[in-house]
């Protein structure tokens, strides 16, 4: 089943609602910059959701609940890799924690990671068929529960962000920050222990781990029992990006195990690829273009082989930024080829008559 498009226009409530009416089986791969999740189903119920960020990771998120401490996660993640198990499994063989507290803990890990997709307004997506990788202790959580739930989320964060309107907010421990630990959560403990003497939310989520609307939620009630302390709420002027994440470009365009790419995100100036000229492998038809919306009509039936990208790309840093997701859904589809100049310039570059220069005019005809 081939399935691949953008969270603008297609969101995670979208995506969770079309899992559960087609209950599919596979995985649904979501990247936004250099963040990526892997969520698991098996007949539209979802199994898993991998992250590739480290305060989501399971073992983080029972260290920032106190489940385990830092010790015991080193050990059982050397466990894990001499035995080639899942954590939770590890866990139980070493007698950290049993298999009750392993699968409520999974389950709420997976269900804070699923839910934070639910504030990714960008990204791309696609679906691969097949069963994802099974676990003796494998939960299996029902999607329309998280659908409810990350809608929750959405209203919630609205009413927190008029007072914590960015992470750039300063806290330090308040007024009441003695209480007794039996009145505060280990979670809300962990945050009270790392915002001292003041410390950024951002800086704060850092130390503290796990998802970060959980995160951002405590610390909004901990500021309102006087356990933390606004010290500053800095305003921020958001700042537009002419850069392109070229990670984000290269796994966007190949699926898992296809190529490797290191961990290490390379940064480029968007200026390096204006230059290229996109020419059509496989146009959408007149019906295709008639659904799409009208900015987005502009610039596919801009592409003529002839036109750069610096002249098709909008001013605008949101429009461009649609336009950017929507080129790399068509590369990841292999509909589109960027050339180094246009097919005429290609054309009479190419000497004899090679077969590049067969396929290059195959493609002006096309």
């Amino acid at each position: 089943m081939e399935f691949t498009g953008r969270l603008s226009v297609f969101p995670a409530s979208n995506l969770l609602q079309w899992a559960l009416t087609e209950r599919v089986t596979g995985t649904l791969v979501v990247r936004r910059s250099q963040r990526e999740k892997r969520i698991g189903f098996r007949a539209g119920k979802i199994l898993d959701c991998r992250s590739n960020l480290v305060t989501e990771h399971f073992g983080q998120h029972l260290v920032a609940h106190g489940f385990l401490g830092g010790d015991e996660l080193g050990r059982a993640l050397a466990h894990c890799r001499s035995k080639r198990i899942p954590l939770g499994e590890a866990l139980c063989a070493l007698g950290t924690l049993d298999e009750s507290t392993v699968r409520v803990t999974l389950a709420q890990s997976i269900e804070e990671s699923v839910q934070d997709l639910f504030f990714w307004k960008q990204g791309l997506f696609y679906f691969q068929e097949g069963s994802p990788p099974a676990s003796r202790l494998q939960v299996e959580l029902e999607t329309t529960e998280l659908l409810l739930e990350g809608t929750q989320w959405i209203d919630e964060q609205a009413r927190i962000r008029r007072v914590l309107t960015s992470d750039s907010v300063v806290v330090r421990p308040g007024p009441n920050a003695a209480l007794d630990d039996g009145q505060l959560s280990p979670f809300e403990r962990r945050i009270l222990s790392g915002a001292a003497p003041e410390i950024s939310l951002a800086d704060l989520h850092t130390r503290t781990g796990g998802v970060h609307f959980p995160f951002l939620s405590a610390c909004s009630r901990l500021i309102g029992r006087g356990v933390l302390d606004l010290v500053r709420n800095p305003s921020e002027s958001p700042v537009a990006s002419r850069e392109i994440d070229l990670r984000e470009l290269l796994l966007s365009l190949q699926a898992e195990d296809e190529v490797v790419v290191g961990s290490a995100s390379a940064i480029f100036p968007l200026e390096a690829i204006e230059s290229l000229v996109p020419v059509w492998i496989r146009k959408p038809g007149a019906k295709e273009l008639e659904a799409a919306p009208l900015r987005e009509r502009a610039f596919l039936d801009g592409i003529d082989g002839r036109m750069t990208l610096r002249r098709l790309f909008a001013p605008g840093t949101e429009e461009r930024a649609d336009q950017i997701e929507l080129l790399l859904v068509e590369l990841k589809k292999r509909n589109i080829l960027l050339l180094p100049a246009s097919l005429e310039d290609v054309e009479r570059r190419l000497e004899g008559d090679s077969t590049l220069k067969r396929i290059v005019r195959k493609l002006k005809s096309s």
